[in-house]
């Protein structure tokens, strides 16, 4: 397993997903009037999706997770989230994006965008690739954001997901899922 992300034996009917007009957070710009960059949303999920997502995850623990649609339509520098800690992304339309995590090269400075709390973020050029992954349709990852990690262009110009953010640490949540899937 990887000490960044670790994928995730779930699947859930993307149709059963949808986002609301109302925006969680965004970071990016706009662009001869449309959105690019990355965009979370607050989202209707079925009662047969959430059951097979929360499937995996103990009932004590699962208001410990904020259900949000993602949309990323663009390569997002390297970045460490702010807010959460680890995330669980079902991959509605993964696009043919490319996840990656990273390091910073020695001597290079973080910064941090407008609306960043705890996070900070990197140029493509100050870091290194440690790990990456490419999710396909449908598939589940849990990531530690807590990490610094960016996300590169795909085949496609979208990139669609439920996020499950959730402020408990990564090797935590991984575990939660480890015993709940080893109690069925």
């Amino acid at each position: 397993m990887s000490q960044f992300y670790k994928k995730v034996d779930i699947s859930i009917d993307a149709a059963d997903v949808k986002p609301t007009d109302k925006e969680i957070i965004s970071y990016g710009e706009e662009i001869n009037g449309d959105f690019e960059g990355i965009k979370y949303n607050d989202c209707i999920v079925s009662d047969s999706a959430f059951s097979q997502i929360y499937s995996v995850l103990p009932s004590k623990m699962r208001n410990m997770f904020m259900p949000m649609y993602m949309q990323i339509n663009r390569d997002i520098i390297p970045h460490i989230d702010s807010g959460v800690s680890t995330v669980i992304n079902v991959y509605i339309k993964s696009g043919g994006y490319v996840t990656e995590f990273n390091k910073p090269k020695e001597g290079r400075k973080s910064f941090k965008l407008k609306n960043q709390t705890n996070g900070v973020s990197y140029n493509f050029d100050d870091v290194e690739v440690l790990d990456s992954f490419v999710a396909n349709d449908g598939d589940a990852y849990v990531l530690d954001v807590s990490k610094l990690h960016s996300v590169h262009s795909g085949t496609e110009k979208e990139r669609v997901a439920l996020a499950l953010g959730t402020p408990l640490p990564f090797n935590v949540v991984c575990n939660m899922i480890q015993s709940e899937k080893n109690a069925e």
